[in-house]
């Protein structure tokens, strides 16, 4: 098992009442993932909604949405293409939507809503990759576009794919190769201030290999969750070879 994620720390209500959960992600053909193993990416710890891609036992190129544990969607991942994805979550009502959209194009409802255990405690959600199957080889995916807000879903997408006003933010590069010794991060944060336009601000992480003494990644998110003209948000990265 091989994983690379980020985890948000703060105390905004990121798990109450209906909430949206914003992500761009992509991968280009340098080290790109393998569809012979399953890539769990972007999940809350009961995996309740998650996306996927790649099959055990199989081969499987296509991305997937599930929900406990069924697929609901699914495309095929292109090398290069950036998919810009939001769960609309009522952890209330317990069920998920699904948002979705390529390249500049603004999110669509694709799902939902879908019945779901909506369980979180608000520091369990996982932005990043857990690759089940550690066959030594590296793999790159990037992501961008990374926000959670209430209120009224933002179709718009500001990514490296889409459309939005200023210069398109980096997108965080997270890159995995299975290695015998354990790694051990050195995380680092920041503290932005939340808007309630809920701008969507990029995340950045640093590359894993075996060879390197220490990691480094640090990260901003943006939040509509609270009318306050300031508020601390950070997330930590876990680099985790097992």
């Amino acid at each position: 098992m091989l994983r690379t994620e980020l985890i948000p720390q703060t105390s905004a209500a990121i798990n109450k009442g209906k909430v949206f959960y914003h992500f761009s992600m992509q991968h280009t053909a340098t080290n790109a993932p393998s569809p012979k193993g399953e890539h769990q990416i972007n999940f809350f710890e009961s995996h309740f909604t998650e996306m996927k891609y790649g099959q055990e036992g199989g081969s499987d190129n296509h991305l997937h949405w599930y929900v406990g544990g069924k697929s609901q969607w699914d495309a095929e991942l292109v090398a290069g293409d950036w998919h810009n994805v939001a769960y609309g979550i009522d952890f209330s009502a317990g069920t998920v939507e699904f948002y979705h959209s390529t390249g500049a194009d603004a999110l669509e409802k694709i799902a939902g809503p879908v019945a779901a255990s909506t369980d979180s405690n608000g520091a369990d959600w996982h932005l990043g990759v857990l690759r089940l199957t550690n066959d030594g080889s590296q793999e790159d995916w990037n992501f961008s576009g990374v926000y959670i807000e209430s209120g009224d879903i933002t179709t718009s997408v500001v990514s490296p794919g889409g459309s939005g006003s200023g210069s398109a933010p980096a997108p965080a590069s997270s890159s995995s190769k299975a290695t015998s010794s354990s790694a051990a991060p050195a995380p680092s944060s920041t503290k932005p201030a939340a808007s309630s336009s809920a701008a969507p601000s990029s995340t950045k992480a640093a590359s894993t290999t075996p060879a390197a003494s220490s990691t480094k990644a640090a990260a901003t998110t943006s939040s509509a969750l609270s009318s306050s003209a300031q508020a601390e948000q950070s997330c930590v990265v876990e680099y985790v070879y097992v």
